[in-house]
Order: structure tokens, then sequence, then C-alpha cells
């Protein structure tokens, strides 16, 4: 399970967020207007911390992510730390995709019988 990393996880941002000047450093600091963000189809962080909360793997989930419980956290403060913040939160909701995978695997082998690894080879496919 993930608990461990999340106790980690919250000392690095408890570290992170009581830095002296942290807020003059990040406050109001690189602003990115939602209309903005919207027009011009930033995604990630940078659309998630101007108010809209879109995340191709929860609107568009493929492969298991639409197995998996998923939260898309957004900001209405339009700068670097509601990026930040934003950030921090994916964190633990990736996180919480872990332990709900571990706890979720089916039975069974991992691996098909006569599968057989041969290194440096290249897979067909897309991503």
């Amino acid at each position: 399970r993930a608990q461990r990393r999340r106790r980690e996880w919250q000392e690095l941002v408890d570290v992170l967020l009581s830095t002296p000047n942290m807020e003059q450093r990040t406050v109001g600091i690189g602003r990115l207007d939602p209309e903005i963000a919207r027009d011009f189809s930033n995604v990630g962080p940078m659309v998630r911390a101007s108010g809209h909360a879109r995340d191709t793997r929860a609107d568009h989930p493929f492969v298991g992510y639409g197995l998996l419980p998923m939260e898309v956290h957004s900001e209405q403060g339009c700068d670097v730390i509601s990026r930040l913040k934003v950030r921090i939160n994916e964190v633990y909701t990736a996180l919480n995709m872990i332990d709900y995978g571990l706890d979720n695997l089916p039975g069974g082998p991992l691996m098909v019988e006569g599968f057989t690894y041969i290194p440096h080879r290249f897979a067909l496919g897309f991503a």
C-alpha cells in the first residue's frame, strides 16, 4: 500500500509550503486567466489551476483509467501557487489509484503462459 509514500509526500509538502517566501514567490505570479486557458486549449495543471476541471484521463479514459477512482483537481487562483496545489493533490490521487489497483488485482498468473521476454525489441502500437 502507498501509506508510507503518502506520509513522505505530506512531509515534503509541509516543508515546501512552510518556506518563508513561498507566498510572495507564487501567489499572483504567472497568472493565466481562465478565458485564455480555455481559448488556447491549455492542458494539465495549467488549465486546472485556472478553474477548468479538465483531465483527459477522466474525460476520455483509456486502458484501465476508467476502472480507477479518479478525482480531477482544480483551483481558481490562476497562478503558480494554484498550479502547485493542483500537482500536490494529483499526487494524492495517484497514490489512491495505486492503493485501489493493488486492492483490486484479479487473481491468477501475472504473465501469459508461453510468454518469453526478448530484451531491446520494439513493440507496435501508439501512445
